[in-house]
This record gives C-alpha cells, structure tokens and sequence, in this order.
C-alpha cells in the first residue's frame, strides 16, 4: 500500500509487521491485514515523542477500525478466514481481505484532512516524514 502511495517503507518496519499475519502469528485475533493499515496510520500521524499528541493517529485509527469492520462485517482472523477463505490461494476470495485493507487504509489515509482537523492530512504527514 505505501508504495502506491509513492512512500518508502524502512526493512525494519517490515520485520515489525511479520507477526500479524492470521491475526497474530496464527492466533486468529485481530486482522493482519487491518494491523497493517493501522501501521501505516502510525508511519504517517504516530508521535515521535512519548509527550506529544496521539490524537490525529487515534481518530484516524478508529475511523479505519470502523470502515473496515463496516466493509468486511468483522475485525479477527477467526471470522473472516472463514468467510473469505483467508491463505486458501486455490479459492479466490482469499486475497479480498488483503486488497480491501489495503484499500480502505489508502481511502482513509487520503482523506485524514477531512477526520482529523490538526494533523494536516497526508499532504502535510507526508511533508513531516520527509522533513525527518
């Protein structure tokens, strides 16, 4: 998703996100592919510094939170690799959840502006990351 958003993404950040795939190592809890719109969330409005504001990155969290759960009917593992037939690469219905995660976090992270009044939309969190 971040390269479509012309933005690179550091190795570390990569490894960090290994762990979520089949909601957490396998455990079947929250949505990987939601853990990784949420991450990206964080790469682009997260704080850098314990003291400062979350704010931006909360609202739009939750926003991301409540469309996909609103688009796929559940946030876990657990529900929707049934429904979706989640790493079954022979039925395809199994990449929906990966496609439509990816594209809900885009639409969202496009569109902060409009949800979050202080955090300047991407424009502006993109301007901060480069500027870092």
């Amino acid at each position: 998703m971040m390269h479509v958003l012309g933005l690179e993404v550091p190795p570390e950040v990569l490894m960090a996100s290994t762990g979520f795939r089949g909601g957490g190592g396998g455990f079947l809890a929250q949505c990987g592919a939601l853990n990784a719109g949420i991450m990206n969330v964080g790469l682009l409005f997260g704080r850098t510094r314990a003291d400062e504001s979350n704010e931006c990155a909360s609202e739009i969290t939750r926003l991301l939170c409540q469309r996909f759960q609103d688009a796929m009917g559940h946030l876990t593992c657990e529900v929707l690799r049934d429904v979706y037939q989640c790493g079954n690469r022979e039925d395809p219905r199994s990449d929906t959840v990966y496609y439509a995660g990816a594209k809900l976090a885009t639409e969202v992270l496009l569109s902060a502006h409009h949800h979050c009044a202080v955090c300047g939309g991407f424009e502006g969190a993109v301007n901060r990351q480069l500027a870092s």
